[in-house]
């Protein structure tokens, strides 16, 4: 739980990639395409892997998932499908969701625009509760609080 933050010692509130040239070549491109997919391969595999340790169907995990990272089923299998763009909010939600180390959830940052900054607000949210082993509402509630964006599931219930 962070309770006070000095937005000024930030250089972002959230997140923004190393600005790039506006063109780029195809190859320069194919790399976050490969990133994206590498990504959606490790969100699917993190969802098995929950499915089967804990010995549910397939549905049973998508709903065991979307109640502990606060992520609305139909964009969990929307992002493994790839029909919608992983975002690091997702990121956020479903790495804290899931108590990942900080180590392993920068491996999922790492391919959605690099690893987790002390400088970024939204990501010292997050590193901070990964560090802490917060639970995923208190996680929203410092994210909410801090950035002043909202990340829960609309009309959720709070714990």
């Amino acid at each position: 739980m962070i309770e006070t933050i000095n937005k000024e010692q930030f250089d972002s509130i959230f997140y923004n990639p190393e600005k790039t040239m506006l063109k780029v070549s195809a190859e320069e491109l194919s790399h976050f395409v490969e990133n994206e997919n590498v990504l959606k391969l490790k969100i699917a595999n993190k969802k098995l892997l929950y499915q089967k340790a804990h010995d549910l169907s397939s549905t049973g995990a998508y709903e065991a998932l979307e109640d502990l990272c606060q992520i609305n089923m139909d964009t969990l299998k929307k992002t493994i499908n790839g029909s919608i763009k992983i975002t690091r909010n997702f990121i956020y939600k479903f790495t804290v969701g899931l108590h990942m180390t900080l180590e392993e959830a920068n491996t999922f940052f790492e391919l959605n625009g690099g690893a987790l900054r002390e400088t970024c607000l939204a990501d010292y949210i997050c590193l901070h509760a990964l560090l802490d082993q917060d639970d995923i509402y208190q996680f929203i509630s410092d994210f909410e609080l801090h950035t002043e964006s909202k990340i829960g599931i609309r009309n959720r219930q709070s714990k």
